[in-house]
């Protein structure tokens, strides 16, 4: 044997790893392989641009951050401090129970170990998309579909504009439990409801959903009820003992729930009234579009298309419930044909599909009849939407002729450059921001105006003076967390008489409001500097830089 072979043959396999061939290699790979690979690989690009880049904080987010910053000063786990309204001199403080804490504490975690909180958001929802693919690919196999369905319904989702929002503007906790909610259900199928232990199983099961996202207590119950459909179909379990042992695990979590939880405040889906009939009715055809559209964003697209700034066709309420009044019924023919499809080959998918979306299409109107505060937007729907699309995608290949599988084709790939393009166009927006002194992107601060508030907060300090910050900007109560003690207020997004219903009382010794000039040309700004009523209405110097507005007193 000649003894450079064993070389020759090192080299060779470097080449091949490292090289040229490599291309080559993967060409040789099923197309459920390559396009399941090449949704790793897009998230793999979203995640390290994100890093890179970093990301934007919206509103609710803020909220679960400042948090953390609240225990990060000692405040017990959940408990939020901030000025108090009958007296801005103290502090008051509330668990906080409207969100959950899978919005904040994996970043506080991060933080703690010395990441800059724009990093930490990063690295956190980069690793959130990874599991979401992996984990609903894993989920598609599971329920017995082909790699190559199931790596091509992955790609469709990794394009999606609702998964590429967060590497850009990390403004909700949706990811995180499209990222967990795979998991979780690979988990429930996997129980053995004849055995006692499924009762702590299902109980942990529903608590890790609703440390992620409290709406995942809604999918985790609707699935809890088609994993039961599942069994019973399948003839696998039997009846009484199929459904006593994981409603006894949901029971116990709901009761520990309430103890631990809803007792201190209420939360998006707590009833404020009886059960309306007329608003269930109303909000159904949203809640429908939804559950079958969210998936690839098709209502963001809509509103994209016919809300384009400049030249809107009507205003964002008309067309949703126009949009959504005339594709209910249609969405919901198509979603019957596609699950019918599906159980030619896959019976348990479309059991377990079919009453999961029915479980929680009637658990979110049911919410709305009975005036839960939770909104009504797509992304709720994402995770029992994500787990309906193979269905489509499964119809879609069977469609004949193939002209009309092609003009479906060119459907899922309008949705798909919708998504990337999305990115790629708040790419461009963050690169034109500046980024804060934590390291997350300002996206509602021009960065002379975040120097100057910088500079007279700590004039205030220096002269003993204890600061006070209001503005309508969520970055604003992590950028200067430290440096002040922060108030909220969401007045870009509620109603024009939003002042009316809050008032503060006392002084401080330095107070300023920093807002968006379109809110001075509205009239809200002045609402704002009315709330503090113990101060002169015509004490308020005011500085003008760039679109950002201060007023100090």
């Amino acid at each position: 044997m000649n003894p450079s072979q064993p070389a020759t043959r090192d080299a060779a396999r470097r080449t091949t790893r490292f090289g040229l061939p490599v291309i080559r290699q993967f060409a040789t790979l099923s197309p459920g392989r390559r396009a399941f690979i090449f949704a790793l690989g897009i998230c793999a690009i979203y995640g390290i641009v994100a890093c890179l880049v970093r990301t934007g904080v919206g509103y609710d987010t803020q909220v679960g951050l400042r948090v953390a910053d609240s225990m990060r000063a000692g405040a017990p786990f959940n408990v939020l401090v901030y000025p108090d309204p009958a007296d801005i001199a103290r502090n008051t403080s509330g668990f906080l129970t409207v969100w959950s804490p899978g919005q904040y504490v994996f970043v506080y975690l991060l933080e703690q170990v010395g990441l800059s909180l724009g990093l930490s958001i990063s690295v956190v929802v980069s690793i959130a998309g990874f599991l979401a693919l992996s984990g609903w690919h894993r989920l598609y196999r599971a329920f017995g579909f082909s790699r190559e369905l199931s790596g091509l319904t992955t790609l469709i989702v990794a394009c999606s504009q609702w998964f590429a929002l967060p590497y850009g503007l990390f403004g909700t906790g949706d990811l995180l439990l499209v990222a967990c909610a795979p998991w979780l259900v690979i988990a429930l199928i996997g129980i053995d409801t004849s055995r006692a232990r499924a009762v702590p199983i299902v109980a942990g099961l529903l608590a890790i959903a609703a440390m992620v996202k409290l709406t995942g207590i809604v999918f985790m119950v609707a699935a809890l009820a088609a994993d039961l459909a599942r069994r019973l179909d399948a003839g696998t379990a039997r009846p009484v003992r199929a459904f006593i042992l994981p409603a006894g695990g949901a029971t116990v979590f709901l009761l520990l729930f309430r103890m631990l939880w809803t007792h201190r405040g209420a939360t998006a889906v707590t009833p404020s009234q009886m059960l309306s009939v007329s608003e269930v009715v109303e909000n159904l055809p949203h809640v429908v579009m939804h559950l079958v559209t969210s998936s690839v964003s098709l209502t963001a697209l809509l509103d994209r298309l016919l809300l384009f700034p400049g030249h809107a066709l009507a205003n964002s309420g008309t067309v949703d419930f126009l949009i959504a009044s005339l594709l209910a019924i249609p969405l919901t023919l198509l979603s019957c044909l596609a699950l019918l499809q599906t159980a030619r080959t896959n019976r348990q998918f479309a059991v377990f599909t079919g009453v999961l979306v029915l479980a929680y299409g009637a658990m979110l109107a049911s919410t709305f009849g009975l005036g839960g505060a939770v909104s009504i937007e797509e992304r709720h729907c994402l995770t029992a939407s994500i787990l309906l699309l193979p269905a489509f995608v499964l119809t879609a290949a069977r469609v004949r002729p193939s002209v009309a599988r092609c003009g479906l084709s060119l459907v899922a790939l309008s949705f798909c450059l919708y998504g990337t393009g999305s990115f790629a166009a708040r790419l461009l927006q963050n690169l034109h921001r500046p980024v804060g002194a934590r390291g997350f992107r300002l996206t509602g601060t021009a960065g002379g105006a975040a120097t100057f508030v910088h500079a007279r907060l700590a004039d205030a300090r220096r002269r003993g003076l204890e600061p006070l910050m209001y503005s309508t900007e969520p970055e604003v109560y992590l950028e200067y967390f430290g440096e002040a003690r922060l108030l909220a207020n969401h007045g870009d997004l509620d109603p024009a008489d939003y002042g009316r219903r809050f008032v503060y009382r006392g002084r401080t010794g330095r107070i300023i409001i920093m807002v968006p000039r379109r809110l001075v040309a509205t009239g809200r700004a002045d609402a704002m500097k009315a709330e503090f009523v113990d101060y002169d209405r015509n004490g308020w110097r005011t500085v003008t830089i760039g679109e950002t507005v201060i007023f100090e007193q």
